[in-house]
């Protein structure tokens, strides 16, 4: 289409309206943000990747002069568990730690050398457990159970999402199905029949702006900087996980240096909040880049994919069977598993179909929403098979 009036914006540079604040250092991350009074928190990893907890002891480190609050599993026997599709996750461990990097207590003090050393006072005794840390060791007959009962469940997106009954006492979280056609009878009809097995390798979202929070608690109301994607979703887990009215939580979002899908839904931001009414002080707590890939990532994947097609090249029949790896928590991944099963067959006019996703438990760092949200692993898997 012609047109003589010149164009007013297609073939215009447009300037960004963030990019003057950020090249100049007037952009404020959430790490930025200074309160009177604050006090800086520090967490207390398992070292274990399966193990029951014993004893843990903060009085040592309470007693460490600068130290302003110790946060232990006593602290939290009225709070809810919680998690972006099923509530199996708490604040700090309560009865066993699920995978290395579990949070297991917490120190808020004046500064961060102080929290460091008051993290090496707590005492903590473990029990370690048999762990599985593979898909294949989680879906063994009798494999040890990353959680001994099943966890409730929750909504995600809109989505209702709840472990079926025949799941209990093994480590399979969720299960999708979805089929049309016959699958027999498309393979009968097949001239050439393909099948591969094809791995995804677990990563991290890496952003620039590790997971931040500055949490403020005063009575029955929470204020929160955070460095979220999710803002709204946070705020509704924080009500719950505290059973306060949703007009007492406020989340407030400074410039995000980066997400990707690792700052949706519930992080660290509980654990911040918590130490905000232990300490009754505002607190910031920055993870650092390793405690980050200790919190979230993508979901390692397997995907078995077996696809008949004609002679002319007609894809007739495929059948995928997928194995989503979750983690320590389910975090979003019967959602992830959801959408990479409904993608799995790709753009493709295939008449014939049935696929199986699953989500697993290991006892490995949580795996959650990461950009294309289960549809990279089965995208990269089908089209190589192609």
């Amino acid at each position: 289409m012609r047109t003589s009036q010149a164009l007013k914006v297609v073939g215009s540079s447009l300037p960004r309206v963030d990019g003057e604040e950020k090249v100049t250092g007037k952009a404020l991350y959430t790490v930025d943000i200074e309160l009177p009074g604050m006090v800086y928190g520090k967490i207390l990893r398992s070292p274990f990747p399966h193990a029951k907890l014993l004893k843990v002891d903060g009085g040592k480190a309470e007693r460490l002069p600068g130290v302003v609050a110790v946060l232990t599993r006593e602290d939290l026997k009225g709070s809810n568990y919680y998690g972006a599709a099923y509530k199996d996750q708490s604040i700090v461990a309560v009865d066993k730690v699920r995978y290395v990097g579990d949070p297991v207590a917490a120190v808020a003090a004046i500064d961060e050398g102080t929290a460091e050393e008051a993290l090496n006072l707590i005492e903590v005794q473990y029990e370690e457990l048999s762990a599985v840390t593979t898909i294949d060791e989680a879906l063994v007959p009798q494999a040890p159970l990353v959680h001994d009962s099943s966890s409730s469940g929750g909504e995600l997106m809109g989505h209702l999402y709840q472990a079926p009954p025949e799941f209990r006492g093994t480590n399979l979280c969720y299960r999708f199905s979805y089929s049309k056609g016959n699958i027999d009878e498309g393979f009968k009809k097949a001239d050439f029949i393909f099948e591969d097995t094809f791995t995804f390798p677990r990563v991290q979202h890496f952003s620039m702006e590790p997971h931040a929070t500055v949490a403020q608690v005063e009575g029955d109301r929470i204020t929160l900087w955070a460095s979220t994607q999710d803002p709204f979703t946070l705020r509704e887990h924080l009500s719950d996980i505290f059973r306060v009215p949703l007009n007492k939580v406020r989340i407030i979002v400074p410039w995000v240096g980066g997400g990707y899908g690792g700052k949706l839904a519930v992080k660290t931001e509980p654990l911040a909040a918590a130490l905000s009414w232990k300490a009754r002080r505002p607190v910031k707590l920055v993870l650092s880049v390793e405690e980050s890939f200790k919190t979230v990532t993508r979901h390692p994947a397997r995907y078995c994919i077996k696809t008949g097609v004609s002679r002319d090249g007609r894809l007739i029949a495929r059948q995928c069977k997928i194995y989503m790896e979750t983690g320590a928590y389910a975090d979003a991944g019967p959602r992830v598993t959801q959408k990479a099963g409904y993608r799995a067959l790709g753009p493709y006019r295939i008449p014939h179909a049935k696929t199986e996703a699953f989500t697993i438990y290991t006892n490995t760092v949580p795996a959650g929403a990461f950009r294309g949200f289960g549809t990279l692993q089965v995208t990269w898997a089908y089209e190589s098979q192609m």
